[in-house]
């Protein structure tokens, strides 16, 4: 048995609140009462029960380091077994929960196989969704996790075993299992239903717990999620009416989620129709709402109703952010309108905070370029210096972009010295952009130039 584990196990003790006269002492002094005080536990008829040991399991689990889990968790089992206690349910969920929430998939996998084969506790359903949430972004083995819970004829299924497979499959970007984990589940509660399990007819009805109601929130978000990310969002206004006819009121991060998805498509149509659906339905638009409503205008450059929707987010009491400025800039930067563009400059730099975000200048210096100021684009460069904002590599090769769409090379050179003098090493994209400068140029004689300082570099 490790002393280093055995030392944190005893110290831990005085967290529990068993018998104040001894607790209340430092840990150091506690050691020595509780040899002193152990034979008057039994005889006072207090006794540490799995409740008690239960309840010291997480301080034991957070206080052992990363590399003494395992044992920790052993010295643990071992300590119950030598007082003749055994593990209960709660003693090994309270461990799975914490391998997972360490991302520990392996330790979380071994402690299910304990539970069920070494120590005869069956698990239940948050046994296995945790063993899920566990993996990660391991998809396969989360599948193999819920294939087992599927096969358990003594848990009831419910949504939160997949909608933690559906997250799991989401991070790993794996779209269409993630679309099917949804399809089965809902197939599961029609059979709960139809069974008289569920006890219920529609989600958020009489009987539905909160646990419920949560996972199939996150279930359909999770699906709406990859929906956007195969940029389907006709599919997703579906699934959003899906929810309705569920029971289920779609809520911000829901709509927001398809906003998102139809901003990325230039629909502007649909963004408008769906913000105005939220507001009827008394879901109330927020800051990323308004933003995504407004960059589905960009393709368009429909400028006068993007101006009218950010001059309505600000009266509503929604302040603007750094994204949602230069959201407005691209619309002004896609409709060429360099006057508006220069005022929400000025506007901007007086927001407190928003001059000092490399990101947002970065994205100014992107609208300019998509507009074809590039005069506008370098000097916000020497803006971002005088404000103590160091470019990185990315807001030069934003600039350099600019001076290619301009078919500027004299200047993509001079910002090639600029990178070497502040020390920023040119990448590939860089360069790329400071030969297509030189190309729409017409300068084949600078493109063999940076060719070779390409291969000479």
């Amino acid at each position: 048995m490790c002393p280093f584990v055995v030392f944190y196990f005893l110290f831990l003790l005085p967290s529990l609140s068993l018998y104040n006269p001894i607790t209340n002492h430092s840990p150091k002094q506690f050691f020595f009462l509780l040899n002193h005080f152990s034979p008057s536990f039994v005889h006072r008829g207090i006794v540490l029960d799995m409740k008690s040991y239960n309840a010291l399991l997480p301080a034991v689990l957070a206080e052992a380091p990363a590399f003494l889990q395992q044992e920790a968790v052993d010295t643990f089992l071992k300590d119950l077994s030598r007082r003749g206690l055994s593990p209960d349910r709660v003693t090994f969920n309270t461990i799975l929960k914490h391998h997972a929430s360490l991302g520990k998939e392996a330790l979380a996998l071994e402690t299910l196989r304990t539970m069920s084969k070494t120590a005869g506790v069956a698990p239940d359903v948050v046994s296995y969704t945790t063993a899920i949430s566990a993996c990660g972004r391991d998809w396969d083995g989360a599948l193999r996790v819920l294939a087992q819970a599927e096969g358990d004829g003594n848990i009831e299924k419910d949504a939160r075993l997949y909608t933690a497979a559906m997250r799991v499959c989401a991070s790993a970007g794996k779209r269409q299992e993630v679309l099917d984990l949804f399809e089965r589940m809902k197939a599961m509660q029609a059979a709960q239903t139809e069974k008289g399990e569920g006890k219920r007819r529609k989600l958020g009805g009489k009987g539905e717990s909160e646990n419920d109601l949560l996972s199939m929130y996150i279930a359909y978000n999770a699906v709406l999620e990859a929906l956007k990310m195969e940029g389907d969002w006709r599919q997703a206004l579906k699934v959003l009416q899906d929810m309705r006819q569920s029971g289920l009121t779609p809520n911000s991060v829901n709509h927001n989620t398809v906003l998102d998805a139809i901003a990325e498509a230039g629909e502007s149509t649909e963004a408008l129709a769906l913000l105005k659906q939220m507001k009827a339905g008394g879901t109330k638009p927020d800051k990323r709402s308004y933003t995504a409503v407004i960059k589905s205008m960009v393709k368009t450059a429909n400028i006068i109703q993007g101006r009218e929707l950010f001059e309505e987010m600000v009266a509503t009491g929604i302040t603007p952010d750094a994204v949602t400025y230069t959201t407005l800039m691209e619309l002004y930067g896609q409709a060429g309108n360099k006057e508006q563009m220069e005022q929400l400059v000025q506007q901007m730099s007086r927001k407190r905070g928003f001059p000092r975000d490399v990101r947002a200048f970065t994205a100014v210096i992107r609208a300019y370029g998509r507009a074809g100021l590039w005069r506008e684009a370098l000097e916000l460069l020497g803006t971002m210096k005088a404000r103590n904002v160091k470019p990185t590599v990315v807001s030069y090769g934003t600039a350099m972009a600019a001076l290619a769409a301009s078919a500027r090379h004299v200047e993509a050179f001079e910002l090639l010295e600029t990178m070497k003098r502040e020390g920023v090493e040119p990448n590939q994209v860089v360069m790329e952009w400071a030969i297509e400068a030189c190309r729409t140029a017409g300068r084949l004689d600078k493109i063999v130039q940076l060719q070779w300082k390409r291969l000479t570099t």
